[in-house]
């Protein structure tokens, strides 16, 4: 048979589905806890050792939380018990209470609500994706979510860099901070705003700004040297290309003519 806290962890992970049914307009409630049965081999007072704990986590005795039917069963070791045989969240503010996360739903709510002011073409999305809006959104950020999704939606492919959108009241970091985000919203909506590309900066047509890379010529003179990778070209005397992960040994590669040594950066030389 199941504890209080075996119960609670069952209950936080049904939280995601709770607020998918919430924002669809869905009933889910009265939902079932599957609790288990107590072994026909317990004893007596481990027996009822489980049952007063099942009792002592409920509805019935903290004012929240889950519900208990009992009934009157005949066990073949301890004859007639007073045992559960269903028990239940009856409601929302019951469910909420007991996995503490009523304010947390609170404050989804309300994000919600201030997205969808911001930006109404979000609704049908909020509506069918919430769980996505649970996983993803930082509480508070409903309203400058909706402000930047509107933005992008209202004037696709800006060609600017993130932080170039002006949002009232929002930090310039933010549409970069969530930027996958936005874009998972804009594709899922149908916005002109996003099309096929290769991470998200690509989808909504904004600015990147170009990595530097870090070079030197091998041919005694050891000029080191930075340049960005969209200005970079192939010298024509150019025979080979050495690409060095370690800073260290990219410093003391030994001479080769026509030879050129790029720093890699670790994982960044893929």
């Amino acid at each position: 048979m199941l504890t209080p806290s075996d119960i609670q962890r069952q209950a936080q992970r049904k939280y995601p589905d709770f607020v998918g049914a919430h924002f669809r307009g869905e009933s889910f409630f009265p939902m079932p806890v599957r609790f288990g049965q107590p072994s026909p081999s317990s004893s007596l007072t481990q027996l009822r050792r489980e049952v007063e704990e099942l009792w002592q986590g409920s509805h019935e005795f903290t004012g929240h939380g889950y519900r208990i039917e009992f009934q009157e069963r005949r066990m073949r070791l301890h004859g007639e018990q007073r045992l559960p045989v269903r028990v239940w969240f009856e409601n929302a503010d019951d469910f909420l209470r007991f996995i503490r996360q009523a304010e947390k739903f609170r404050q989804l709510q309300e994000d919600a609500a201030a997205a969808v002011a911001a930006a109404p073409e979000m609704e049908p999305w909020i509506r069918d994706k919430a769980r996505t809006l649970v996983a993803n959104l930082v509480p508070g950020d409903g309203r400058a979510l909706g402000l930047a999704v509107n933005a992008l939606h209202r004037r696709p492919k800006p060609n600017c860099f993130a932080r170039e959108i002006a949002l009232p009241g929002v930090s310039g970091k933010f549409i970069e901070s969530r930027l996958g985000l936005i874009a998972a919203i804009l594709r899922d909506i149908g916005s002109p705003a996003w099309s096929e590309g290769a991470e998200p900066h690509a989808q909504l047509g904004l600015r990147v700004a170009p990595r530097m890379l870090r070079v030197m010529w091998l041919d005694g003179k050891r000029e080191d040297f930075g340049i960005s990778e969209n200005r970079f070209a192939k010298p024509a005397d150019l025979e080979n290309v050495i690409v060095v992960e370690n800073l260290r040994s990219f410093l003391t590669l030994p001479d080769h003519p026509r030879t050129l040594a790029i720093f890699g950066e670790g994982r960044a030389s893929q």
